[in-house]
């Protein structure tokens, strides 16, 4: 009767630690899901962001293989996601001429992040064959080695400056002639007040266009 009861207070005890074992798991798959859950909502906000920077952005692998892209880099690509996203590198938007120098950036990247410059131009080929001039800002991720990209199209800005250079020279030029030929009316003791004018206004126009 001794043996049969402590059999049974064994039972009970197994019971017990059963129980607690099982409600041991239920805390920790509930947890498990409030993990999930959160996990979802992060990657949700990320997206949210990514896609709504307003800059094309890129992920890429440490093989080149661009992982993800957004809205925007789908406009400057000309390309759609499905047509990108794990299947093209981003070496096939570089022009030839500056594809081994960010062959190198993106090797030095791995072993010696600080030297590997985080911004710096390059010219960009989109689906027609148009070349297009980018301001790049990487950074590696981190906890891994995939990299994010930002790729600011400034293409016209930089064909407005070269026309404000092409205007300051072409005013410059004409600046010269009328200082030449205002010498060479003095020579003859002529009047040129107007001429004097005219040169000022000249001067200060090349001031407006002058490019700091």
């Amino acid at each position: 009767m001794k043996d049969e009861n402590k059999t049974k207070e064994q039972l009970i005890d197994e019971l017990v630690e059963l129980r607690q074992r099982i409600s041991e798991l239920e805390k920790s798959e509930a947890e498990r899901k409030w993990a999930e859950e959160k996990q979802r909502e992060l990657e949700k906000k990320y997206r949210a962001i990514f896609e709504n920077t307003g800059t094309a952005t890129i992920i890429f692998d440490d093989d080149m293989t661009i992982s993800m892209i957004n809205r925007e880099a789908e406009k400057l690509s000309g390309y759609f996601k499905e047509e990108i996203e794990g299947k093209k590198k981003w070496t096939e938007f570089v022009v030839k001429d500056e594809l081994e120098r960010m062959k190198e950036y993106h090797r030095l990247r791995n072993i010696e992040p600080d030297v590997a410059p985080k911004n710096y131009e390059f010219q960009f080929i989109d689906r027609e064959g148009n070349i297009k001039n980018i301001l790049l800002t990487i950074d590696m991720i981190p906890g891994g080695k995939k990299r994010i990209a930002s790729l600011l199209d400034i293409t016209e800005r930089k064909h407005a400056i070269e026309v404000l250079h092409k205007s300051e020279e072409e005013l410059k030029k004409r600046v010269k002639k009328l200082e030449m030929f205002y010498e060479m009316v003095v020579d003859k003791k002529l009047n040129v007040k107007k001429l004097k004018e005219e040169i000022e206004k000249l001067k200060e126009e090349l001031v407006k266009y002058k490019i700091q």
